[in-house]
This record gives structure tokens, C-alpha cells and sequence, in this order.
């Protein structure tokens, strides 16, 4: 996210910071990932070739590959029979959109239909069906325009039972693709009510024209300007850092330019190519983090003060930080950061801007 630093002088400036947010979303688009049968339910009826059921239909193979034929679970000739397993998960998704159940099996008689059918959260939730041929082959039940949630994944189930009597149905693997949303990463500027800003900024201490440099300080993160990060992604470490949208060669434009990241004392110019003086420093660590409701702090740090440096390159600097312990399905609000500019000798009155970007990546 981007945002503008301003300084308007009465006699030098006011510094006003805007910014323009990127926002990295590193798991907004369509994942998949098989899960298996892990347990069996009190709902088992078919014959298996082992004591437990869900065991001789879990192996590890995805179609086109054949399964394994020697272990298996058949209806026994009977209508009625009802077979259901318990699944595996995928943990901290956003949503579940698509189920494709996969059967690899036969039917004593070509061409008899199966049903498979979708249960959680306690009930039957969609029905489905597969057409087995007269030898082992793979079909598949397709359930669209799902919008399961994390628990309803959590508690999924899948029910098998032959349609037609006077044959049997045999299953020898079965799996479920499922196609789901991670979760996203996000950096956001929110107001009090957590609405987001169109126009964020920061607004600098004014100061009047003056012989000698001096410096401009303001903060960034108000109650009316809170820098939210929102992880609903499955990945608990990401870095919050902020740096200049022009990077080493961007400047405070204004009446008369100058610089946010030249090392040299007295905000005089150094030995970098332009011919700017001045520097920004934040200070991240007067900050405070407020967890959402629910959520905690737990495995996050604030970044330590640090200058912006063209000739150490220090052209991006961390503002907080999460690592393997902390949350996800969270949002943290970020305020209080202090900012401070030095502004050279004799720099003329007017309006000064300069427009920084906030950038969030998973780690």
C-alpha cells in the first residue's frame, strides 16, 4: 500500500505522509488437494476384507493409476448396505468450493450405479453417484458450487451404497480432490470501524523557514488510521516493511526537493549522486499491536528504529514481524509508529510529498 508524505510550510512545511497500499495475496486463487477415508463411522455395513473398513480403501494412488484389488469393501449383494468413512482435512481454508469423489471399484453387473453421498456437520448434505462397470475402473461424483467452512471440512464424511439389488458393488480405493481457498494475506490502512481509508495519510509536525536544519516528526497509526494486517492463509509468518514507492532515488518533491534518505549530519547533502539533504527515521518499536477479539499477540515483534540509508542501501524498513506461533484466521492493528524528518537549512516554504509504499510477504 502506498501512501504520501506531505510537508506544507507556513514558513518551511507540513508534512503530511500518504500512502498507496500493495497488497500481497499470496493464496486468493484455487488450491487442490486430495484427502482419504481415516476412520470408519458407526454406519458400516459392507464386508471388508479387513476388520476395519476405511484400511483397505485408503492407498495412496490418484487416477488414472490403478488400485490396490487384493483389499477391498463390497455391499454383499444387498440394496441397503450403507458404508460411510470418516476424512482426512486440510487445514486453515478459507472455503471449499468443489468435492470430486473418486472410485476406483466394479460391479458384478456392467454399468450399475452407486450412490456416494456428502455428509457433515452431523447430516446429509449432497448426494451424488458413480456408474461401475463389470471390472475395476475409476469414476468419479463431482459436487460443485460447494461453501463449506473449515469445521465443515473437519467434520466431512463420505457414504457409499449400491442402488440396484441382485448385485454386488465392490470399492477397492477411494479419495476426494478438493478444491478449496487458502485464505489471503493482506495489509490495509482501516478506520475506527474498520472500514478501509481511501486516502490514508500522515500528518507532520509544521515548521517555519530557518537557517539551521531541524526535524519533523508525526505518527504513524491512529485510532482513525490503523494499519491492519489480515492473515487467513494456512502460512503463520509474514513481514510488514515500508519503504519509498521511487525507492533510493525518491525525494520529498515540493517547491524546492529534498531528500528522505541521505545519511549526511545536519541534513546536508552526502556523497550520493543527487544533491539532496535530509532523512527519515521510524521508530516501529513505540508502537502497539492490538490483536482482534479472540486473537492474540503471541509470536509477533515490532521492527527497531532505523533510518533509511541510500548509501547502506537501507531502502525498506520492518515494521512488525510474525513467526511459526503465531495465529492465522487473524487480523492485528498496527499504531503509534513514530516518524521523523530532518529538513535541511534554508529550505524553502511550501508543500512537500512524498508517497511510500507498505508491503506485506509470507516468510
Amino acid at each position: 500500500m502506498i501512501f504520501k508524505l506531505i510537508l506544507n510550510k507556513k514558513s518551511l512545511s507540513l508534512l503530511s505522509l500518504f500512502i498507496f497500499f500493495i497488497i500481497f495475496t499470496p493464496h486468493t486463487y484455487a488450491l487442490n488437494t486430495n484427502i482419504r477415508p481415516n476412520g470408519d463411522t458407526t454406519t458400516i455395513q459392507w464386508t471388508s476384507t479387513a476388520t476395519t473398513h476405511y484400511t483397505e480403501i485408503d492407498e495412496t494412488v490418484v487416477q488414472p493409476t490403478a488400485g490396490t484389488t487384493t483389499d477391498n469393501v463390497n455391499n454383499g449383494g444387498t440394496a441397503t448396505n450403507v458404508d460411510r468413512y470418516t476424512m482426512g482435512t486440510i487445514s486453515s481454508i478459507a472455503q471449499a468450493t468443489q468435492i470430486v469423489v473418486w472410485v476406483y471399484g466394479y460391479a458384478s453387473k456392467n454399468n450399475s450405479v452407486m450412490s456416494v453421498d456428502l455428509y457433515y456437520d452431523g447430516s446429509l448434505q449432497n448426494q451424488g453417484t458413480v456408474t461401475l462397470r463389470g471390472s475395476y475402473s475409476w469414476t468419479s461424483a463431482t459436487f460443485t458450487g460447494l461453501t463449506l467452512s473449515q469445521s465443515n471440512l473437519d467434520s466431512l464424511e463420505i457414504s457409499i451404497s449400491g442402488d440396484s439389488t441382485g448385485r454386488t458393488y465392490y470399492v477397492a480405493t477411494l479419495y476426494a480432490d478438493v478444491t478449496y481457498i487458502a485464505g489471503s494475506l493482506s495489509v490495509d490502512i482501516v478506520d475506527s470501524t474498520g472500514v478501509s481509508v481511501s486516502s490514508p495519510s500522515i500528518s507532520m509536525s509544521e515548521k517555519t523557514f530557518d537557517f539551521s536544519n531541524q526535524n519533523s516528526t508525526g505518527t504513524f497509526g491512529a485510532s482513525s488510521q490503523k494499519i491492519r494486517v489480515n492473515n487467513t492463509t494456512g502460512s503463520p509468518s509474514w513481514t510488514l516493511s515500508l519503504a519509498a514507492v521511487g525507492g533510493s532515488t525518491d525525494f520529498w518533491n515540493g517547491s524546492t526537493d529534498y531528500d528522505y534518505n541521505d545519511p549526511s549530519s545536519n541534513a546536508n547533502d552526502g556523497s550520493d549522486s543527487d544533491s539532496l539533504g535530509g532523512q527519515m527515521s521510524l521508530n516501529p518499536s513505540n508502537g502497539t499491536i492490538t490483536p482482534q477479539s479472540g486473537c492474540s499477540n503471541t509470536g509477533l515483534s515490532l521492527g527497531s528504529s532505523s533510518s533509511y540509508n541510500e548509501e547502506s542501501s537501507i531502502n525498506s524498513i520492518t515494521l512488525m514481524s510474525s513467526t511459526a506461533s503465531t495465529s492465522t484466521n487473524c487480523y492485528w492493528d498496527l499504531t503509534g509508529v513514530s516518524v521523523n524528518q530532518s529538513i535541511p537549512r534554508e529550505q524553502p516554504a511550501g508543500s512537500y510529498s512524498i508517497r511510500m509504499v507498505l508491503t506485506i510477504v509470507a516468510n
